[in-house]
């Protein structure tokens, strides 16, 4: 009996037991079912989209940005590819030590950590540049280690290439990566790494030469390694571009101005076409492909010379005796005066007996009219012609020649120098206009400042017959599509009527300025064409400042800037030549001898040809 009781107690224990398995059996089956049917029936779309997106994905394919050439088709940018790491945050698999494994990313690379950990946290942003520019054994280490960084990639993209980055850095300027500012105002366009043309051509030309970008659907394995491309959505590449610009004439520039600060503009006259437009010093555009780093970037900004300035367009100086020519075109417009008018030169002008003005030649220049005066730069000719135009019709034509205003070329960061006037001088100096403003401003001192292209300008205008062009630097737009070649008309500005005769009177002057004795322009002459010039030089300090040192002991810094205006051939004007070299002294002696060298290259280039006698 006692075994029976012990058998059936265990018989009844067993049989519990099973009973509670089955039912924990039954109900984890039942949550294992119903949780299949969630996954199954009622999650079954959403899933499958996750699992799509988690095997396919959509990457952006970067449109190539357009080449640039010059007038003659000579490819100055073009693109050449680089490798770049990219930090993809939709491959970050739970519980990856991100930090640590940019930690061991910057052991081999270098990329700004501060920046790429902002970018991780915000999430706008689904991929990430940590550098540009792998070499191979970048490329070898990160493909040999891929598993240790599943997120990351090495992507093939393409950066700008510069045949000469040093001779044209300024006109063609350089990409960098889009800011925050730029991405705002065109989302749809740019986002975090896209990259855009930040100053010069690229900059002006940007949707010309940006292009399109495209698509690509891709399918994935479980270690994200691509395994089938389903779908292609390509990119159209940006349109190319070509430029006025004559780039070995640039080039020969270029090595004139070695070694010395200031600017060359050479300017087709017929419509204000640039085939030069030069500063000095330079830098060299290569320095930002794939990328300029920090302490690249730092040491050219504070680079005392300032190599960044477009010194063309956006250096501001006294234009000194160069104006004289605007001052010519006034006076005879106005009749002023006529060829034939003379005044008396003793080297200093009184004004009301109370002020004196001198001239450049202290003992004088004797009694001079227009022609003389130009060719000698006699001071004291153009106080009087100043005085006897007055500021207000002196300001009338300097405005018409683009004095104090944008020329309008299509650059960025053109300055607009001064003009000085009643207006301009109460609302900047809260002061009313003195005779002896004018006295100043008639030989392009005092208040007066002029970017050398608005002297190029100022001189087209003038022998033109003063049709005043908006200068401009593309030619031409190739579009990629269609192949299609469309070219920018020339843009009238503002208009005078200039006679051949006030143009020959002027020319004149500046012929003589260049071959008759006592000429301030002689050594730009060159043997086999005559061409008309005109020297300025800028006072950068006070005299009372220099008069301290010997000549040749006064600091570079104190030196007067000098200035050469060139129109040739003397017998038809067709191009005009601005020399603006920084602290070299007078403009005879520094700025017309390149002057000269520039125009006798253009000669032997074919773009004049000799004079017959």
């Amino acid at each position: 009996m006692l075994f029976a009781a012990l058998k059936d107690d265990l018989l009844g224990y067993y049989r519990r037991r099973i009973i509670l398995f089955f039912v924990i059996f039954v109900f984890i089956a039942c949550i294992l079912f119903a949780r299949l049917f969630i996954l199954q029936v009622i999650q079954y779309e959403q899933l499958s989209v996750d699992a799509n997106r988690n095997r396919i994905k959509t990457k952006e394919i970067i449109a190539e940005r357009g080449f640039i050439y010059d007038s003659k088709m000579n490819l100055l940018v073009s693109n050449t590819p680089s490798y770049d790491l990219v930090l993809n945050k939709e491959d970050i698999r739970r519980g990856d030590d991100v930090i640590g494994m940019l930690q061991k990313v910057q052991k081999v690379v270098d990329f700004d950590m501060e920046k790429v950990l902002k970018d991780l946290k915000d999430r706008r942003i689904s991929s990430i540049l940590i550098s540009r520019g792998l070499n191979l054994s970048d490329i070898a280490y990160f493909e040999e280690y891929s598993d240790n960084f599943a997120c990351l990639s090495v992507e093939l993209h393409s950066v700008r290439k510069y045949a000469d980055g040093l001779s044209f850095s300024h006109i063609l300027g350089y990409v960098s990566e889009a800011t925050p500012y730029d991405i705002e105002k065109n989302k749809e366009i740019y986002k975090r790494g896209s990259y855009i043309g930040t100053i010069g051509v690229e900059h002006q030309y940007e949707n010309e030469l940006r292009g399109s970008s495209g698509s690509m659907e891709i399918e994935r394995d479980a270690r994200g390694r691509i395994v089938n491309i389903l779908q292609v959505d390509p990119a159209t590449a940006g349109n190319d571009i070509i430029l006025t610009i004559d780039a070995e004439l640039q080039q020969y520039v270029a090595e004139s101005m070695e070694n010395k600060k200031g600017a060359v503009v050479v300017l087709d006259i017929e419509d204000n076409s640039l085939l030069t437009l030069y500063s000095a010093p330079s830098y060299d555009l290569n320095m930002f492909t794939p990328y300029l780093n920090e302490i690249e970037w730092v040491k050219i900004h504070r680079d005392k010379k300032n190599p960044l300035i477009n010194r063309p367009i956006e250096g501001q100086y006294s234009p000194g005796s160069v104006y004289k020519v605007a001052m010519a075109l006034a006076g005879y417009e106005e009749k002023a005066v006529t060829p034939e008018t003379t005044y008396k030169c003793l080297g200093t002008f009184y004004l009301n007996s109370y002020f004196s003005y001198r001239c450049w030649k202290r003992e004088g220049h004797g009694k001079v009219n227009m022609q003389e005066a130009l060719a000698q730069s006699c001071d004291i000719y153009f106080y009087n012609l100043g005085l006897s135009l007055d500021i207000d019709r002196m300001e009338y034509y300097s405005k018409i020649l683009s004095l104090g205003e944008l020329t309008g070329i299509d650059l960025p960061n053109e300055k607009t120098g001064i003009y000085p006037s009643r207006k301009w001088k109460k609302s900047s100096k809260g002061d009313i206009w003195y005779p002896g403003d004018t006295v100043n401003t008639s030989i392009g001192q005092g208040y007066m400042t002029a970017t050398p292209l608005q002297i190029g300008v100022m001189m087209s205008g003038v022998f033109n017959g003063g049709h005043i062009y908006k200068p401009r630097i593309l030619k031409g737009i190739i579009d990629k599509k269609t192949g299609e070649y469309i070219e920018k008309d020339a843009e009238l500005k503002h208009q005078i009527y200039v006679s051949k005769e006030i143009q020959d009177n002027i020319m004149a002057g500046l012929i003589d300025a260049v071959y008759k004795r006592g000429g301030t322009s002689g050594r730009a002459r060159i043997r086999e064409m005559k061409i008309g010039g005109k020297t300025g030089t800028a006072q950068v300090v006070s005299a009372k400042i220099t008069e301290k040192y010997e000549k040749d002991e006064i600091p570079d810094e104190y030196k007067d800037h000098a200035w050469f205006t060139g129109v040739f051939p003397a017998r038809d004007p067709k191009y005009v030549i601005v020399v603006l070299a920084e602290n070299s002294g007078g403009g005879g002696a520094s700025a017309a001898p390149i002057g000269g060298k520039v125009i006798k290259k253009m000669l032997d280039m074919g773009y004049i040809t000799p004079d017959k006698n």
